[in-house]
């Protein structure tokens, strides 16, 4: 590993992007296997606009040493011009075009989540549950959804959204008439407590 002479900056900018990083959900699995694991992607969409804030960015790059061994190289940059440099020999063969892609994304999650300290969770580990400690049906909801809620406690819950977009796919009319209630504009924007009251509402009327 390189780094600057200096790195209390980079350190304070660091600091502050954990400070605000949510856990991030594991939606992939490994080919043949049931393990799953976040995408490049989501820990990209994820991390960089919180790291950018505090003057922190990614860059990375590819050598090749005599032997014909690559190297993939990541350097953790702060404005002030303080950085840390990792490098990690690519395991796999350049000549597969499946093995060394596939090789060379694995590392780079890896070495990016060692930079920033992520840490990957399943999403059964955020299941919510309403007052009662019921658990809501279990529906389709994205990585997106579930970190909004992570990030702010007050908002609807990721199952509680999830349940009221399938009532109304099912009732055409009924979003209309949530919104148009609870003088929202969208159904991502009411409280916990309005879809706990609507939610119950449809039950009974069930």
């Amino acid at each position: 590993m390189e780094t600057s002479e200096q790195l209390d900056k980079l350190f304070e900018a660091m600091a502050k992007t954990q400070s605000e990083m949510p856990a991030i959900f594991k939606t992939n699995k490994f080919s043949g296997k049931e393990t799953k694991y976040a995408a490049i992607e989501d820990l990209w969409n994820t991390v960089r606009p919180i790291a950018s804030k505090y003057g922190l960015s990614d860059i990375w790059a590819e050598e090749e040493f005599e032997d014909g061994k690559r190297v993939l190289i990541g350097r953790l940059a702060h404005t002030s011009g303080q950085f840390i440099i990792a490098r990690n020999i690519i395991i796999g063969d350049p000549a597969n075009p499946r093995d060394f892609p596939s090789a060379k994304s694995k590392l780079r999650r890896r070495m990016y989540k060692d930079f920033f300290g992520i840490v990957e969770c399943d999403e059964d580990d955020y299941e919510l549950k309403n007052e009662k400690g019921e658990a809501y049906p279990q529906v389709s909801i994205t990585t997106s959804e579930k970190k909004s809620y992570i990030e702010n406690t007050d908002t609807i819950t990721p199952n509680q959204l999830g349940y009221l977009k399938k009532m109304c796919s099912q009732i055409p009319a009924l979003e209309n008439e949530i919104l148009e209630k609870y003088g929202v504009s969208s159904l991502e924007r009411l409280s916990k407590s309005m879809a706990s009251e609507i939610i119950s509402e449809q039950k009974r009327s069930e």
